[in-house]
């Protein structure tokens, strides 16, 4: 696992390097050439196999760990582009087509997602509860929470509704059990550690995917002013850049041609790639703790990573309070601030 995240991250970041170019062949080779590129990674993680366990288990873990330690914070900004981007697309489907399907699949979708976060949220009091800390934490996230629901009601922003209270709650619950579960250092009776630290790998897929994907097929147009342009204007792919095509290497019309000009936004979300090849090597493997994944039944054998627990468990917290505190940054600033345009 960790050698296929170094074939991962060198070739990004091969990539990353070349597209600084910004050429109508860098274009091309960016949007093309997937035989090439296929045969370059399997080529990378060929000759990983010539790197040393030590320097793989050692060196490369150790980078892989403050690499993902970015990467998971910048995590918490784009899951607050993903839930209002998805409101904002739910929305719209549903003003366009009145009436219709995409009505309901707002609503039931909004109702399900409430529903599921309340249930999460008591699971987690039964799981935990033992613990005295992990109740003044689990307490904060549930005044958050309800702080979160509460807010959308003020009609604070046009962008807001309880549908992004629902992602955002999603998301910091998510954090919140995958920090609880990482911590070694207490008892938790009614949970089995193992089957956690799996769904935490499964979950933790799930939530990068969907980020990468809501944030790599969204585009914004400069007359936009909402949240979800401003937080994500960096990344989210403007229109008229997608008009900027190549030329058409045959000489033919490059309105035929499937290849777009490289814009800043290509360049950050190329470096992003970067980063989520690393977050990778630390989110399948438990932090570096593959112990916890069962994966050593005999007690004299080594557990690589059996501090990074503890390493864990503060990130994915620190990353949930930056959730909480950037969502309802995003809904007070309006009501502190009425004279400037947040919309």
């Amino acid at each position: 696992m960790l050698r296929m995240s170094f074939a991962l991250g060198v070739f990004h970041l091969i990539v990353f390097i070349v597209i600084l170019a910004r050429n109508d062949v860098v274009a091309a080779f960016h949007d093309g050439c997937w035989g090439t590129k296929t045969i370059l990674v399997l080529s990378i993680f060929v000759m990983s196999f010539w790197l040393s366990n030590t320097y793989i288990m050692g060196s490369f873990l150790s980078m892989t760990k403050w690499i993902s330690m970015i990467f998971l914070l910048y995590q918490a900004l784009l899951m607050l582009v993903v839930a209002y981007k998805i409101n904002d697309s739910l929305v719209e489907n549903a003003n366009a087509d009145a009436g219709s399907c995409s009505s309901i699949i707002l609503v039931g979708f909004t109702l399900l997602l409430t529903c599921f976060n309340g249930y999460w949220l008591v699971k987690q009091y039964i799981e935990f509860g033992s613990c005295g800390y992990c109740n003044w934490t689990m307490s904060v996230t549930l005044i958050a929470i309800v702080a979160m629901y509460g807010l959308v009601l003020l009609r604070s922003r046009a962008d807001a509704s309880i549908l992004t209270s629902s992602v955002a709650a999603c998301y910091c619950l998510y954090l919140q059990w995958a920090a609880l579960s990482s911590d070694t250092e207490q008892e938790f009776p009614k949970i089995d550690r193992t089957a956690n630290a799996v769904w935490q790998i499964f979950a933790g897929l799930f939530v990068t995917m969907v980020a990468l994907f809501v944030i790599s097929g969204s585009t914004k147009t400069s007359e936009e002013a909402n949240l979800t342009s401003d937080a994500g204007g960096h990344i989210l792919e403007k229109k008229e850049d997608l008009d900027d095509k190549v030329e058409d290497p045959t000489g033919g019309n490059k309105e035929n041609v499937h290849v777009f000009a490289i814009s800043s936004a290509t360049i950050i979300f190329q470096l992003l790639l970067v980063l989520t090849s690393f977050y990778y090597a630390m989110l399948c493997t438990n932090w570096g703790n593959p112990g916890a994944l069962g994966l050593y039944k005999d007690d004299s054998q080594p557990q690589p990573g059996q501090s990074a627990s503890s390493l864990s468990f503060w990130l994915k917290l620190v990353a949930e309070w930056i959730t909480i505190s950037l969502y309802l940054l995003s809904l007070v600033a309006p009501l502190v601030f009425p004279d400037r345009d947040f919309n």
